[in-house]
């Protein structure tokens, strides 16, 4: 995502993540095109409840 548009071109960005830039500048910032958010977040919730939530736990925030 840093050198190249790693997508597929028949399917609309429907939103873009950008990193911070602070390796190679503000100007070079490395762009993240997701087709699918709902995709995206499933993937997202179903890794973090694997690797960080053993046994189902639940997170308690303030």
């Amino acid at each position: 995502f840093k050198e190249l548009r790693l997508r597929d071109e028949r399917r609309a960005t429907e939103r873009v993540f950008r990193t911070s830039g602070t390796t190679r500048g503000p100007q070079r910032r490395g762009e993240h095109h997701v087709a699918d958010l709902g995709l995206y977040r499933g993937s997202l919730r179903a890794t973090f409840r694997a690797f960080l939530l053993p046994d189902d736990r639940s997170l308690r925030f303030l």
